[in-house]
């Protein structure tokens, strides 16, 4: 599955930080048209609980900057 489409994920952030008992999470953004991803930064901040975190950004060539990611 692709998900080159993909351009923004503020909503999947504010989704994010309300699943405050989350413990793990992994998120395979491979080949997006990502170029912010500073909404997705402030829900994790949220997810007091979390132990793991696995993001993949391969290929996401308009994203410059993971800084919001903590």
């Amino acid at each position: 599955m692709s998900c080159s489409q993909l351009a923004d994920v503020a909503a999947l952030g504010a989704g994010l930080a309300k699943l405050q008992a989350l413990t793990s999470l992994h998120l395979d953004f491979r080949g997006c048209s990502l170029a912010d991803v500073a909404a997705l930064g402030a829900g994790l901040e949220k997810l007091q609980a979390l132990t793991s975190l696995d993001l993949c950004f391969l290929g996401c060539s308009q994203l410059a900057d993971v800084a919001a990611l903590g």
